[in-house]
């Protein structure tokens, strides 16, 4: 009979995928704590449901071959039809011959389909995957995934986020048994009074206590104590640090019972081994200097492997900052390219005293940890002569010259540096294209990233059109159609596309950011392609007016950024956002904290300046509050089609149609415009002309259709208008009743004020009105100002006047309203 099922077990779907496939032979092969039992048996439940019939055996503890080929050849005998037999603890059975008999057995009964878990390796699974092509579920694949944590958090009524879910993970390095422990100490109030490390060690104590005096003999605890000094190692590496030879068959070995992990990677010294995190935490709390000593050696083991990342992680581990610094000169390119997380982790323990003697410390460090660059210490840009690019391209190192060069674009893109990246951007494309032709077999893997990384320097600046070449350059690089490789470049186009108002263009570039989850590695330098397609995700739901599915994009991408690169453009997503269905005020209040935030960036050369002054006055506009929006719209950037878009609806909204006109003139012949700042100017005009004639409105109006509808936009663009004058203008355009009742279903009714005022104020009218708000008296304001009486009444009438006010309450009210006073 198979064992009961307990409370709180995990639903495995990914592995029962695996035995779903029902080959002949199963085998799920860990060490005890991985679940094997409790997978097995919670899948033959889900098969007992739909109807196969199952024969459940448990191996006794010391069973011989006969006892044991006796009961599953009965077992098997006795069914008819396709059954699932199952053996398990396997590893319970002695005898030489019971491989090869349990597979004969299996071959002449073809309907049977035999799973069989087991701790340790035999001769079995060899002889199984030769002749009858077995599926082996091995220890890594056992580990608990983040998700799966979450779930038994979850089931035990553990509270706590993903974060939690993943550092009870990373702890104990997913076994299953290690993560049950620990999330049920957390949950112990007695337990877990000491915090997360007391609960780490008492799940420590069980670690030891039952698995490993259980299933290690006396020479593998002596090896694994030496070897948990590397997280990662290879055969010769593990001689290194044992002293002796040969150790390739205890390895493989340890790695057949679940303590080691093989990447089937092959380097010079062999296969290379993971060890667990448990085990690693289980043994170096006792280090000794000694140790670190040989950590340091192993370093230089590694060193001269030819692997910068293990060493530097030896060399941390003793705290040789030197060695650390030095190796991260030497192999700069390869450690940044593929081992960010273990290099920013690093950083951050490295004191930055080393930065000065080691400059390419100095970059990384303020690349990956996203710190901004003083002026006076950006580094030496790349020559802006062709001539000189040319020799440069010549150079035996120009590899590194060019990775050197993309890391400091990024540094000085965080650092607020537009103008400076633009044009070590500039300079890296041109030298990249002569690199190209002349040394393309030693550049091949660098071209698509570092066309990418130019690009996002020209979006973050602004400059899409320069942006998108070097997206598509970019694609043009990449040797297969793996969407893998296609995706950073990708991402870029789609969100590029969006922005622009081209969101037909950009379905044919975007990925869903759930498609996004799988994409395996992501190199540091693409730190955007995760959340690039949620932002385009968000926009295009705005657009459609799908408010949940916005939220929803916009919420995720700030839980999942690695970087803040993109923050204007989530700020700006937000704003629009909370213009349709939120509260202007607090999204103004939003706004302003992401601009303190990354006030470096908001610059006259940077996408952030004119993208955010839009968003502002479209939100200020809401309230009415002209005068705000009006001293927002004389600050810099003036010539930009965002901000010439937003003062024509300024002077729409005031009542000034003459110079709305001439403002979104302005920007329908401008060939820098965006598709949807024509569309937004195009509208505004519409608008102002359908207050005249509604007649000569029309074909404005139909213009603007066939553009959105030829774009790919939404009814979401059309909420800048007024629903009545939407209305009385479906006669002259028909189609215009479509997107009126898309905006009624989402429950939209006009966003922009009706009553935005723009006063003009002296400059002692609005001393008097500042005095009015301090709530003093008109003999006190007189007395104050060195004025008679009568002044300050003959002030407060003309006051009154502009303001269309009565009263002094009701001129501080209409005044703030009108963002005049606070």
């Amino acid at each position: 009979m198979p064992p009961r099922l307990t409370t709180n077990v995990v639903a495995r779907s990914r592995l029962s995928k695996r035995l779903d496939l029902l080959a002949p032979v199963t085998i799920v092969r860990a060490p005890t704590g991985f679940g094997k039992t409790t997978l097995v048996r919670q899948w033959v439940e889900e098969q007992a449901q739909s109807g196969r019939p199952t024969v459940w055996l448990s191996a006794s503890p010391g069973v011989g071959q006969d006892a044991f080929l006796a009961g599953v050849s009965q077992a098997i005998e006795a069914v008819t039809g396709p059954t699932i037999v199952v053996v398990d603890a396997f590893e319970n059975v002695t005898g030489t011959s019971v491989p090869r008999q349990l597979v004969d057995l299996v071959r002449s009964h073809a309907e049977i389909s035999l799973v069989v878990t087991t701790r340790t390796h035999t001769l079995f699974e060899d002889i199984a995957h030769v002749e009858l092509n077995a599926t082996v579920l091995t220890p890594r694949e056992l580990l608990f995934t983040k998700g799966e944590v979450a779930d038994l958090m979850f089931l035990i009524g553990l509270e706590g986020d993903d974060q939690l879910a993943e550092r009870i993970r990373r702890e104990v390095g997913g076994w299953p048994a290690m993560v049950l422990a620990l999330a049920v100490a957390l949950n112990d109030p007695d337990l877990s009074r000491a915090g997360f490390e007391g609960a780490l060690e008492s799940t420590s104590d069980y670690f030891r206590e039952h698995l490993i005096a259980n299933s290690l003999d006396e020479r593998q605890t002596y090896v694994l104590s030496r070897l948990v000094l590397a997280e990662r190692l290879t055969v010769d590496a593990a001689e290194f640090l044992l002293g002796e030879s040969p150790l390739r068959d205890e390895l493989k070995e340890l790695e057949r019972q679940g303590y080691l992990s093989s990447h089937n990677e092959r380097y010079s010294g062999g296969e290379m081994y993971d060890v667990p995190a448990m085990l690693r935490r289980q043994w170096t709390r006792n280090l000794t200097a000694g140790d670190r000593e040989l950590s340091l050696r192993l370093a230089r083991h590694y060193a001269a492997s030819k692997r910068p990342d293990f060493a530097i992680a030896q060399g941390a581990a003793a705290e040789d900052w030197e060695f650390v610094a030095d190796m991260i000169d030497r192999s700069w390119q390869q450690l940044l390219l593929l081992h960010e997380s273990l290099v920013s982790m690093i950083l951050t323990t490295m004191p930055q005293t080393y930065d000065h003697s080691h400059p390419r410390v100095k970059v990384a460090r303020h690349a990956l940890r996203a710190i901004p660059i003083p002026r006076h210490e950006i580094p030496a840009p790349l020559p802006t002569n062709q001539t000189d690019l040319a020799v440069l391209a010549q150079r035996a190192d120009i590899v590194d010259i060019m990775v050197t060069s993309f890391v400091t674009s990024l540094v000085l893109r965080q650092s607020g540096y537009f103008a400076e990246a633009g044009a070590l951007s500039i300079a890296l494309d041109r030298l990249l294209r002569i690199v190209e032709d002349r040394l393309p077999e030693r550049i091949t893997e660098i071209l698509p990233m570092a066309h990418v990384q130019v690009a996002v320097t020209h979006l973050i600046g602004g400059d899409f059109e320069n942006s998108i070449e070097s997206f598509k350059t970019s694609k043009a690089y990449v040797s297969s159609a793996d969407a893998h490789e296609l995706a950073p470049a990708n991402a870029g186009l789609a969100l590029v596309a969006t922005l622009k108002g081209d969101v037909a263009g950009a379905s044919k570039h975007h990925l869903h950011p759930n498609q996004m989850e799988n994409m395996g590695r992501v190199k540091w330098v693409l730190p955007y392609v995760r959340s690039a397609p949620r932002l385009t995700e968000a926009l295009i739901a705005i657009d459609e007016l799908r408010e949940a599915d916005a939220c929803e994009q916009l919420v995720l991408y700030a839980q999942a950024r690695r970087r803040d690169e993109f923050w204007q453009i989530a700020a700006y997503a937000r704003a629009r956002m909370d213009l349709l269905w939120g509260d202007p005020e607090a999204s103004l209040a939003r706004l302003a904290a992401a601009r303190e935030l990354h006030a470096s960036w908001d610059t006259s050369d940077s996408l952030a300046g004119p993208i955010l002054i839009a968003a502002e006055v479209d939100l200020l506009l809401a309230q009415g509050n002209g005068n705000k929006a009006q001293a927002l719209l004389g600050a810099s950037h003036s010539i930009n089609p965002l901000v010439t878009t937003a003062r024509a609806r300024m002077a729409a909204l005031s009542g000034d149609s003459a110079l709305a006109m001439e403002l979104t003139l302005a920007v329908l012949i401008d060939d820098k415009s965006w598709n949807r700042t024509y569309l937004d100017a195009l509208l505004i005009r519409a608008e102002c002309v359908a207050t005249r004639s509604l007649e000569k409105a029309g074909p404005l109006w139909s213009k603007a259709i066939d553009l959105s509808t030829r774009m790919g936009l939404g009814a979401g663009l059309y909420a800048s208008v007024s629903e009545s004058v939407i209305r009385e203008s479906v006669a002259y355009e028909p189609r215009l009743e479509h997107i009126l009742e898309a905006r009624l279903d989402a429950g939209l009714k006009d966003i922009f004020s009706s009553d935005v005022r723009v006063v003009d104020l002296t400059r002692r009218e609005r001393v008097v009105l500042e005095k009015l708000v301090e709530e003093l008296s008109v003999p006190d304001i007189a007395r104050e100002l060195f004025v008679s009486h009568n002044t300050v009444k003959s002030q407060l009438r003309g006051l009154y006047a502009k303001l269309g006010a009565h009263s002094r309450d009701q001129a501080i009210e209409i005044a703030r309203k009108a963002g005049m006073v606070g």
